[in-house]
C-alpha cells in the first residue's frame, strides 16, 4: 500500500506563535505532482472569520522515505504570496534529521522550535537576484525592439544603477551593472557578484551566479519582490524614501492590531514603564486569543482601547511616549 503524508498550508506566522495572518492571495500556485484539496484560489481574500487553511497537499509512494521526499518537492513548489504562509516551516518540519530518521515524538516541534521557525537571511546570491527584479532587468527581450535588446548599451559607460531592499529591518543598498552580453554585476560593500539570465518562463528563472545554477520564482509587486527556493519564501520589501521619511519611529512607538478581532484584556495602564517584551494585553481573532507585547524600553502614553471593544486591522492599540 505504500506510505503517504499530507501537509496543511495554513495563512500564519509561524514566528510568532503560529498567529494567523490575513491578506489577498496575489499569487497561488500549486504543485502538479501531488494531490491539492483547497478552497481558495488566486485572488482571493484571507480573512479574519474562518480558518485560514490555504490548503491540503498529499503525497503517497512506495514507502516512508520516498513519500517523504515527495513530500519536500511538493512544498518546494507550493508558493504562497500576499500574506504569510506556514510552507517554510513544514519544508524545515521535513527536512529535520530526527523526522526524516522517524525517531520523533508529539514534542519534537516543541524542543527544536527554535530551528524550525527560524528564518535565515538570504545570502547575497538571492539578494542580488531580488536587485536585478527591482531594477526591471530579469525580463528578457521577448522579440527585436531595441528598447528591450539594448538594455545594457550607454554611449559613454556600461547602465549603473542603485537600488535598495528591505530585508526585516536590514536596509541592503547595491549597485547593479548590466552589460550588452546580458551579464549583470551586482555590487556590495564587501562583494561583487556576476549573474546571468540563462532561462525565463513567466515569473520562473533560471540564473547563473558565478560558476552555480540557481532556479527559483521571482514575483515583483510595486512595493516587494519575492523569491521562491527551496522551500523557502524570500520577501523582499522597497521602501519608498519619500513617505518613509514621514513614517521613520512610528512603528517602534506604538502596538497596532495586526487583524480585526476583540480585546480580551489590557493589563497595563498609561503611565507604566515597560520592557521590550513585556505582555499588554490579548487580543481574540481566528478562534484564538493572541498576546501583543511592548515594542521597546518605555513609558507607555496612551491606551485608546478596553477590553471587549471590537477592533479592525490597523487600529492604534498602545502608544509609548517618544524618547528624547
Amino acid at each position: 500500500r505504500g506510505h503517504a503524508f499530507e501537509a496543511r498550508i495554513y495563512a500564519e506566522d509561524a514566528e510568532k506563535g503560529f498567529m494567523p495572518a490575513i491578506g489577498t492571495l496575489s499569487h497561488l500556485s500549486f504543485p502538479a505532482q501531488c494531490r491539492v484539496d483547497s478552497g481558495v484560489r488566486q485572488g482571493d481574500t484571507v480573512t479574519p472569520y474562518y480558518d485560514p487553511m490555504i490548503a491540503k497537499l498529499t503525497v503517497h509512494a512506495e514507502d516512508r522515505s520516498q513519500a517523504l521526499n515527495a513530500l519536500r518537492n511538493a512544498l518546494n513548489d507550493c508558493h504562497v504570496d500576499g500574506c504569510i504562509a506556514n510552507v517554510g516551516f513544514l519544508h524545515r518540519l521535513a527536512s529535520h534529521a530526527g523526522f526524516i530518521a522517524g525517531e520523533f515524538d508529539t514534542g519534537l516541534i516543541e524542543r527544536d522550535l527554535d530551528a524550525l521557525i527560524r528564518v535565515e537571511q538570504p545570502d547575497q546570491r538571492l539578494t542580488a537576484i531580488a536587485a536585478m527584479a527591482s531594477c526591471g532587468l530579469l525580463s528578457q527581450p521577448t522579440g527585436d525592439d531595441a528598447w528591450e535588446t539594448l538594455s545594457g548599451w550607454r554611449q559613454w559607460s556600461e547602465a549603473k544603477q542603485f537600488t535598495h531592499l528591505l530585508w526585516r529591518d536590514e536596509s541592503i543598498t547595491c549597485q547593479v551593472v548590466s552589460h550588452h552580453s546580458g551579464e549583470m554585476v551586482v555590487s556590495f560593500d564587501d562583494n561583487t557578484l556576476h549573474v546571468e539570465v540563462i532561462d525565463a518562463s513567466a515569473d520562473q528563472y533560471r540564473l547563473r551566479c558565478g560558476d552555480e545554477l540557481l532556479t527559483m520564482r521571482v514575483l515583483q509587486s510595486e512595493r516587494t519582490v519575492t523569491l521562491f527556493r527551496e522551500g523557502q519564501t524570500h520577501r523582499f520589501f522597497l521602501p519608498d524614501q519619500l513617505s518613509d521619511l514621514d513614517n521613520a519611529g512610528v512603528a517602534e512607538n506604538t502596538i497596532l492590531s495586526p487583524m480585526p478581532g476583540k480585546i480580551v484584556s489590557v493589563s497595563v495602564n498609561p503611565g507604566d514603564t515597560l520592557s521590550e517584551g513585556d505582555a499588554v494585553m490579548v487580543m481574540e481573532a481566528m478562534k484564538m486569543e493572541h498576546t501583543l507585547c511592548a515594542p521597546r524600553d518605555g513609558v507607555v502614553a496612551e491606551i485608546p482601547v478596553t477590553e471587549g471593544d471590537q477592533i479592525s486591522e490597523g487600529t492604534l492599540m498602545l502608544r509609548m511616549e517618544t524618547e528624547t
